[in-house]
């Protein structure tokens, strides 16, 4: 084409639109494979204009481009200067790596701006610092710091080398996916903050930190973050499916798309947001979740570390440990280091090898090449002090320990409690316990809580359970009487279920041979219920008919992948059917990224202690079935219809009604009825919603370990009472009587061993909570302590007497005892080794009970700890409660439970209540006070 003289001098016509992409910038994140991300023209101008306008440059600057082109930093070097009238001078190719270069470059041409990433900036003001090359570096007014994590030190050091001469350090935050940056922060020149955030986000950019679930989460509490707004990304060149996974509806901007960074976050009082790391760089060593982060920190406060990395590394028996890089600009003791890490840190988070390192091995981008650090050499040693077992058996209980609570080593006078343990947990120890032919009573684990006191009452196993197919009629159990007491509507949809992902993908016919050998082995899972006029009749079926269904479905195609397997996996569970079966019903779906399978099981026939068996057993014969190897589980516990017609028995003599004064008395303390703020006939499952309440990990972990010493107690103990407390606050009452769940795998039979069975063995019982005593907070804690551990049998006789036994508790109610609060607190429900086959989705199996159920309970708690949060759901009507009633509740929850905490942790020495010491009941918290207190006037003097 041939243009005229005319045609030369106009302007070409602008065809070009805001949404165009602008450019294409390769990236290889954290996983190694590059990908194309597409950044359009609004998005750069966006990130342009903001600088512009916060941190402007003028004709007297000069910007230092020293960042390679192939790395989006650099954008803002190259454009910056043009677009605000200031100057660029290029730094030599290579030279950003070089200090001596960059200095010299700044001296010579009067640089007053320049970007490092902070491992390099580290690096440099080392160099500087020690060359004596600080001086060269006068003019320079602003240094922008991004692409890593800045720590204080690096903070401090720039305070005293360049901040003296009135230069300005900002923290930048942003991945490529949100084109160079999305948030800052003006690092201060004289405090010196425990950490330095990440900052407050920039014009036209929203930022999010959300849970599993996509709910925004409060102050203080860690999340994914997650970035919407103008600097969002067209998603990656040729790669749909990564961009569906990454670039997502933005559910709090109609229209809006956000981008998971897969950055764990939180937000800090003062309204700037905390980076704590990688979520992929978030490890669990010992069954505790560790923030990599936390460790580098101690470290580089350590004096003369430069440079600290610390790795999660496999060891050879599968399991995982840390392992710290330390450059350092002098000698230094690395069990010195170590000891001051155990200062300040928790001991599973001290570094099993630290090495020293020359120079951190660095990419072209100027980061630290993570894949490139070595080996520690594993001839080095770990000194833990502790005591060893003595014997066969407590070796054997310090190995089971290991193993359950994720902690070793374990020696013979660590407490179980302080380690993190609960009464699941002594549960798994039970069941492995079992295998190696001993028996635990949990009981005794709550009274003996170390391995050398518990060790003598392990007994032998003698009886074995029968191996073979169960069939037959078994009887219903309390919980069971009590769930067809209810006449629920659609009582065929009342589930329980878990989403499992597998990235490498389910092979269709090895997930059917394993649901077929769990429900051969595991008997109760053959289950139906036959009903006639005057009872319900549980029948265990046979082998000869298919006690599962398996629904397999191909979604890759799908617009919403999340929406379709919600939606298919509510009409897969809608099939249960009590009459006619089966109760398990299964859906494997087949997407690009991998295959997510539904596990629903009606709840008459699973409870929370029995996912961990099916689990358990679904990840091991999977594996087997992989391996092209016999599907074998571990032997058979007794089974539901042994268990259930030894109830019924049980229920015809005597030893049920020995407890029934005890039960009798607590049901006469009924609560007065809670104030409603509508009143309403019923409440149904689609009116339901949930305020939540959530303590950091910080909180919880002190929860878990620290505070039990004050008053020997337990997680639920203090739950308890500050829920109790939490209530008279809400209510202006101090008598409240609720309803708690157990586990219900009592062992009141003594050849009856039900640890590895499938079924639902839940107790509801009362408990009376007495909260008039709430200005001691001491006595309160023990009061409450000792009203459960008075409990008999962990609740399991209540259950058997209101519906099992002539001597009906009914008679005593009289119609009125009917508890409007249920509570039950599950424990850590993401504790345990890591399947290597499988995680849990993403997804949601969708509802799992019918929307027109109704709910028999006012208030329903629900308490657990996942990711090292403990998070209490007070579950409500909305018909019967306004949001701001409950909410209410819940900031007198969290008052008081950070009350109670702040409480234990403070008190120096430990106090017994009654419990601790004795079986006699008529031993008041008071008169042991008096022993006490004479016990140590006289031993004293």
């Amino acid at each position: 084409m041939e243009l005229t003289g005319e045609e030369c001098e106009k302007n070409p016509e602008p065809v070009n639109r805001s949404s165009d992409l602008v450019y294409v910038i390769y990236t290889s994140g954290s996983t190694g494979k590059p990908k194309g991300v597409m950044i359009e023209h609004a998005s750069l101008i966006n990130r342009l204009h903001w600088m512009e306008q916060r941190i402007p440059f003028g004709a007297e600057d000069v910007i230092l481009q020293k960042t390679p082109y192939t790395f989006d930093v650099s954008l803002w070097e190259l454009f910056s200067w043009a677009i605000q009238g200031s100057t660029v001078c290029f730094l030599e190719p290579g030279g950003e790596k070089d200090p001596a270069a960059i200095a010299e470059t700044v001296e010579a041409n009067g640089v007053t701006a320049i970007h490092f990433v902070p491992s390099m900036l580290g690096a440099f003001l080392e160099y500087i610092e020690h060359s004596g090359a600080a001086g060269k570096m006068r003019s320079v007014r602003r240094v922008f710091a991004s692409g890593e994590a800045l720590m204080t030190e690096h903070v401090r050091r720039f305070n005293r080398l360049l901040g003296a001469e009135g230069a300005t350090l900002h923290n930048l935050y942003g991945p490529t996916e949100a084109t160079v940056e999305v948030a800052y922060y003006d690092c201060p020149a004289e405090q010196e903050p425990e950490s330095i955030p990440i900052g407050k986000p920039i014009d036209n950019v929203k930022l999010y930190i959300l849970d599993h679930k996509d709910r925004l989460q409060p102050i203080g509490v860690p999340g994914e973050l997650h970035i919407g707004g103008d600097c969002v990304a067209r998603g990656y060149v040729n790669r749909k499916e990564l961009t569906e996974e990454k670039f997502v509806a933005d559910p709090y901007a109609a229209g809006g798309r956000m981008y998971r960074t897969g950055d764990l976050a939180r937000w800090l009082p003062d309204g700037n947001i905390e980076y704590m790391g990688r979520i992929d760089h978030q490890v669990k060593i010992r069954g505790y979740r560790i923030e990599l982060g936390e460790i580098e920190a101690a470290i580089l406060a350590y004096e003369g570390v430069q440079t600290a990395v610390v790795l999660a590394r496999d060891d050879r028996s599968g399991g995982s440990y840390l392992c710290a890089y330390v450059e350092h600009a002098q000698e230094f003791n690395i069990q010195a280091l170590k000891a001051r890490i155990k200062e300040v840190l928790p001991e599973y988070m001290v570094p099993a090898y630290i090495v020293s390192m020359e120079a951190m091995p660095y990419l072209s981008s100027g980061k630290i090449d993570r894949k490139a650090l070595p080996e520690p050499d594993h001839s080095l040693s770990i000194e833990v002090d502790y005591i060893s077992p003595s014997n066969e058996v407590e070796a054997l209980m310090a190995e089971i320990w290991q193993e359950v609570l994720g902690y070793a080593p374990i020696g013979t006078n660590h407490n179980f409690f302080e380690l993190g343990g609960d009464s699941i947990k002594a549960i798994q120890i039970s069941t492995r316990l079992s295998k190696h032919g001993y028996r635990m009573e949990i009981k005794d684990l709550f009274r003996h809580q170390t391995i050398g006191s518990l060790t003598p009452d392990l007994r032998a196993v003698s009886v074995q359970a029968e191996q073979g197919i169960i069939e037959g009629e078994a009887e219903l159990s309390p919980i069971q009487r009590w769930f067809f007491e209810q006449k629920f509507t659609e009582s065929n949809y009342w589930n329980q279920a878990v989403m499992l992902y597998s990235q490498k993908g389910w092979k269709e016919e090895l997930v059917d041979q394993v649901l077929c050998k769990l429900t051969e082995h595991h008997d109760a899972l053959r289950m139906t219920y036959t009903a006639s006029p005057d009872r319900i009749t549980p029948v265990i079926h046979g082998t000869n008919r298919k006690a599962y269904a398996l629904t397999v479905l191909d979604v890759s195609h799908e617009a919403s992948i999340e929406e379709a397997i919600q939606s298919l996996s509510e009409a897969i569970q809608r099939r249960m059917n009590l009459e006619e079966g089966p109760l398990v019903q299964a859906g494997l779906f087949h997407t690009a990224q991998g295959d997510h399978l539904l596990l629903a099981i009606h709840h008459l026939v699973v409870d929370g202690v029995s996912w961990r068996i099916l689990l358990e057993d679904l990840e091991q014969g999977y594996m087997q079935a992989l391996n092209n190897e016999e599907i074998l589980f571990q032997a058979k516990t007794h089974s539901w219809k042994d268990w259930t017609h030894r109830l019924v028995d049980d229920a015809k003599g005597a030893r049920p009604a020995r407890y029934k004064r005890y039960w009798e008395n607590v049901i006469r303390h009924a609560s007065k009825p809670l104030h409603k703020d509508y009143p309403v006939a019923d409440r149904r499952g689609k009116d339901l919603k949930i305020c939540s309440v959530r303590l950091s990990k910080q909180q919880t972990d002190c929860l878990q370990k620290d505070v039990h010493k004050a008053y020997s107690t337990n997680v639920n103990d203090l739950l308890l009472t500050a829920f109790g407390l939490a209530l008279r606050d809400w209510t202006d009452n101090d008598e409240f009587t609720i309803l708690l769940e157990g586990h219900g795998r009592e062992q009141i039979f003594d050849d009856i061993d039900i640890t590895r069975t499938v079924g639902w063995f839940t107790t509801m019982y009362p408990i009376h909570l007495d909260m008039k005593h709430n200005a001691d907070l001491a006595y309160q804690i023990k009061l409450t302590k000792e009203a459960l551990r008075r409990v008999p049998n962990k609740g399991i006789d209540f259950g058997i007497l209101e519906y099992m036994t002539l001597h009906d508790l009914k008679s005593t109610n009289q119609g009125h005892f009917a508890p409007e609060i249920r509570f039950n607190y599950h424990g850590q429900i993401d504790s345990g080794s890591v399947a290597p086959l499988f995680v849990e989705s993403k997804y949601s199996p969708g509802r799992t009970v019918s929307e027109e159920t109704e709910t028999p309970f006012v208030l329903d708690i629900n308490g657990s700890i996942e990711q090292g949060i403990l998070t209490l759901e007070i579950e409500y009507s909305s018909r019967e409660y306004a949001e701001s009633s409950i909410q209410k509740l819940g900031n007198f929850l969290q008052s008081r439970l950070l009350e109670i905490i702040e409480h234990c942790s403070e008190k120096k020495e430990k106090e017994w209540t009654p419990a601790d010491v004795s079986d006699d009941e008529n031993l008041s918290i008071n008169d042991l006070d008096e022993i006490m207190a004479y016990y140590k006037n006289n031993t004293s003097s």
